[in-house]
């Protein structure tokens, strides 16, 4: 009896702790303003020649998980905002910039997501976290310049 109750007691200590899940954009270049687009509606750049980051996340779960964002720059000074989080809804996908406000449209639900804050030139990095498990959560990092873009898959962060 006596084990069975420092079992059970085991469990619900266990089952109270909170795991937090991580992903990190180690690095990013967001200095353009509007992206243009050429006539076959293709992006070809910003209106100031400055390249285009866009970050996807997409919420795995079937609940509502808020999301909290520590930024720096690139010298590692915090650029975080005084408002770092937002909720990223059950199953929900979206895509932000992380320092200019795209009215374009382009951003659409992720125009909520806060920006790095005195951004400077534009360049910086994100951390993303969360409570729940790092498999909660998938990203990728979209970087479009003039004539180049590249795309890679945001892994979340192991052993945290």
């Amino acid at each position: 009896m006596k084990t069975y109750l420092v079992l059970t007691a085991a469990v619900l200590v266990f089952a109270g702790i909170a795991y937090a899940g991580t992903i990190a954009v180690p690095i990013f270049r967001d200095g353009g303003t509007a992206p243009v687009l050429d006539a076959q509606n293709r992006y070809v750049g910003s209106a100031n020649n400055g390249p285009l980051a866009y970050i996807g996340l997409k919420n795995l779960t079937h609940s509502d998980l808020t999301i909290a964002l520590t930024y720096n720059n690139v010298a590692g000074a915090d650029r975080t905002p005084v408002k770092n989080t937002f909720k990223l809804l059950a199953l929900q996908g979206i895509g932000f910039r992380p320092v200019y406000d795209d009215s374009t449209g382009d951003e659409g639900a992720g125009r909520a997501v806060p920006n790095m804050a005195n951004a400077g030139n534009g360049n910086g990095s994100l951390v993303v976290n969360w409570v729940g498990k790092n498999s909660d959560i998938v990203g990728r990092y979209l970087e479009i310049g003039s004539p180049n873009a590249a795309m890679y898959t945001l892994p979340a962060i192991q052993n945290n």
